[in-house]
C-alpha cells in the first residue's frame, strides 16, 4: 500500500486508507463470486464427466472437477487483482485532485486574504482623504469669510477716501 492512497479528512485528525477500504470491498466481492464461479464450474463439470464417471468410477470426476475449481478460482483472482489495481489507481488519481484541489482553495484563500487587506488599506486611505476634503472645504469657507470681509472693508475705505477728495475738491473751487 502506497503513501498516496491515502487522504487526512478535513479535520486532519485521522487517516483513512482508501486503498484499504477498496481492497477489502473487491476481496469480498471476490470471494463471493468465485465460491459461486467453482460452484458452477464444478457442477458443469460433474455433468460432463458423467459418461467419464462410468468409464473410470471416481478418479476421473473428482481431479476434473478439483481442476475446474482451481482454474475458476485462478481465473476469478487474477481477475480481482486487476479490479483491484484499477480500484487503486482510481483511488490514487482521486487522491491526487483531492490535493490539487485544497492547494488551490489554499492559493485562493491567500489571494482573498491580500485582497480584503488591500481593501481595507483602501478604505482607510478613502476615510482619510475625506477627512482631508472636510478640513479643506472648512478652511476655505473661512477664507471666503475673510476674503468677503476684506472687500467690505476696502470698499468702505474707498467710498471715505472718494467722499474725502470730493470734499476737499469742493472746498478748493470755492
Amino acid at each position: 500500500m502506497t503513501t498516496a492512497s491515502r487522504t487526512k479528512t478535513s479535520t486532519g485528525a485521522r487517516t483513512v486508507d482508501l486503498g484499504g477500504v477498496a481492497r477489502e470491498a473487491v476481496m469480498c466481492f471476490l470471494h463471493d463470486a468465485s465460491a459461486a464461479t467453482a460452484e458452477r464450474k464444478a457442477a458443469q463439470a460433474d455433468q460432463s464427466a458423467t459418461p467419464a464417471v462410468a468409464a473410470a468410477p471416481g478418479a476421473a470426476a473428482g481431479t476434473a472437477s478439483t481442476r475446474a475449481a482451481e482454474t475458476a478460482s485462478w481465473q476469478a483472482a487474477a481477475s480481482g487483482v486487476a479490479t483491484l489495481e484499477k480500484i487503486e489507481a482510481a483511488a490514487a488519481a482521486v487522491e491526487a485532485d483531492i490535493a490539487a484541489a485544497l492547494q488551490k482553495q489554499a492559493q485562493l484563500q491567500v489571494g482573498a486574504g491580500a485582497a480584503a487587506e488591500a481593501a481595507v488599506r483602501a478604505a482607510l486611505s478613502a476615510g482619510k482623504a475625506e477627512a482631508s476634503a472636510a478640513e479643506s472645504d472648512r478652511l476655505a469657507k473661512i477664507s471666503l469669510r475673510k476674503v468677503g470681509r476684506y472687500v467690505t472693508l476696502t470698499i468702505a475705505l474707498l467710498l471715505v477716501a472718494l467722499a474725502i477728495i470730493g470734499f476737499a475738491t469742493t472746498l478748493i473751487h470755492f
